[in-house]
């Protein structure tokens, strides 16, 4: 059986000496000398400081919450916090716990980071803070959304659970915000077996907070806070003590495997844009494919080989009854209907897992084309308009074409070793309002027949359009036309129109998204 991921499991030997010294003291919780070793060796690892461990992930963020004083009423009523609804339900619930609303606001299409955009139109007077994700370590625009929250008086709580190591710009992502929390679970980069921290921009949180986790308690006889228990133990610090020792052998081992996965399915799948400012720690690999249906299908594949893999995350969190929001979020929803994490740990068997992924996914690699020049996509436009009916050049200027395409649209497709372009497909998926996208070109050299290239740039199309919120792709093509027509109707688009003159019939057509 391949999990979706394993604990690292580290040094038996040297887990037994910490162990060993835990017997001897007899000191097991409250503050112990393994946890302030960890904590001093973690400030140092990760290059910050004001660092406060705790005994799991999710009280991070009610602690961080409290200390930083979101979760008071304002005017009588409950506060509120923006936060993303494309996350694990423990960033949105922690809020509720603590009797704070959450406000979804929809993420970046691209990124699937909280869209620092779609931030301000959902701030009220009610609202305390903003509570983005570092989605499976993705930095956030961290300087967009801090100039909104010093715009608003704001506070910033990062759930960084996936961000253990990350740099932005030389420095640790965990130095932004008033505070970012981080996961130790077992299943983590980095873990304890369960556990947790809370980076504080500022010592005094950190110092309110140390006592919150405690009851409160100050001293024998002081109870200066309404605290909790959420100490981290002498065991799991004895544990994160072992791994940080290992994580140079963690981190390369992880990044070989990703980097596996990355190279044979790049172009083939729709990834996460990585931030370019940030490092990537190769905690997850998450794809999107073109449908749900797809993500059930290649799902259902893997687990006949024992292999297990995850929609992580689904559903999109403003769908949940307990969460519910009044408005959708069709650019999350598109997202975790259609994401999947392929399985990734340390001594992973990569091969055997592409082994089965990649029978179900196209072999044909599609890039972006937006950067290649003008006259390489006229070229190929000329030379396949021998096929159109009539030709594109005969409708419109192939160079103003090109440039509206270019300026207003979506081109991708696929180049030769001499970079001149073999297949292209060019939509528009901006219409706001309507929710429509247009697929208005689609070719592919006849050398590339018979390798799926056109059905796989519809996908694409199909895709993208979906991740920017579209509900509804439209499509039209000449009746004589059975390849084309034979594509679109084994992707789910049907026939809604045809219209004759005197050249051809046209048929339109369209799929939901």
């Amino acid at each position: 059986m391949i999990p979706v991921t394993k604990p690292f499991l580290p040094n038996r030997e040297k887990l037994n000496q910490y162990l060993d010294g835990i017997y001897e003291r007899n000191w097991l919780t409250n503050n112990g000398p393994l946890a302030l070793e960890l904590t001093s060796r973690l400030e140092e690892y990760l290059g910050v400081e004001n660092l406060l461990l705790v005994s799991n992930g999710t009280l991070a963020l009610q602690i961080a919450y409290r200390a930083l004083g979101i979760n008071e009423p304002v005017n009588g009523k409950a506060a509120e916090a923006v936060t993303t609804p494309f996350t694990f339900i423990a960033t949105a619930s922690s809020l509720k716990w603590e009797g704070v609303q959450p406000v979804f606001a929809d993420i970046d299409p691209a990124t699937w980071c909280l869209a620092p955009e779609n931030i301000e139109a959902k701030i009220t007077p009610q609202t305390r803070a903003i509570v983005p994700v570092h989605v499976f370590g993705n930095a956030c625009d961290v300087e967009a959304i801090g100039a909104i929250a010093q715009k608003h008086n704001l506070k910033v709580i990062y759930d960084a659970s996936h961000a253990f190591g990350v740099n932005y710009k030389g420095e640790s992502l965990l130095k932004h915000g008033d505070a970012a929390t981080l996961s130790f679970h077992a299943t983590k980069l980095f873990h304890t077996g369960e556990g947790g921290a809370i980076v504080f921009k500022r010592k005094e949180d950190l110092e309110r907070a140390k006592k919150m986790i405690n009851f409160g308690i100050t001293g024998p006889e002081h109870i200066e806070e309404l605290g909790i228990n959420a100490k981290m133990n002498e065991l799991q610090a004895a544990m994160g003590l072992c791994v940080l020792d290992e994580m140079d052998n963690i981190q390369s081992s992880r990044k070989a495997r990703w980097e596996t996965y990355d190279r044979r399915l790049k172009g083939r799948v729709i990834q996460q844009r990585w931030e370019p400012k940030a490092s990537n720690n190769h905690a997850y690999f998450p794809l999107v494919l073109h449908s749900e249906s797809a993500v059930r299908k290649i799902m259902a594949s893997l687990s006949e080989e024992k292999i297990q893999a995850r929609r992580y995350f689904f559903p999109s969190l403003e769908t949940v009854d307990h969460l519910l929001s009044p408005e959708e979020m069709p650019v999350s929803q598109a997202v975790a209907k259609r994401v999947l994490c392929l399985p990734l740990y340390v001594d992973l068997d990569v091969e055997k897992v592409l082994k089965v992924a990649e029978q179900c996914i196209p072999t044909a690699t599609v890039t972006d084309l937006s950067q290649c020049g003008e006259s390489q996509l006229v070229a190929f436009i000329r030379d396949m308009d021998k096929f159109f009916k009539p030709s594109i050049a005969a409708r419109t200027g192939l160079s103003q074409y090109v440039q509206k395409l270019k300026a207003n649209g979506v081109v991708l497709g696929s180049t030769d070793s001499d970079q001149n372009v073999t297949s292209l497909v060019g939509f528009y998926a901006n219409d706001t309002v309507g929710r429509t996208a247009f697929i208005t070109y689609v070719a592919v050299d006849p050398e590339l027949q018979g390798k799926h290239m056109a059905k796989t740039l519809v996908k694409q199309a199909m895709t993208l359009s979906a991740l920017k919120g579209m509900k509804v792709i439209k499509v039209s093509t000449w009746a004589e036309n059975a390849g084309a027509l034979k594509v679109y109707q084994s992707l789910g688009f049907e026939e809604v129109e045809r219209q004759s003159n005197e050249e051809r019939t046209t048929v339109f057509l369209e799929a939901k998204l």
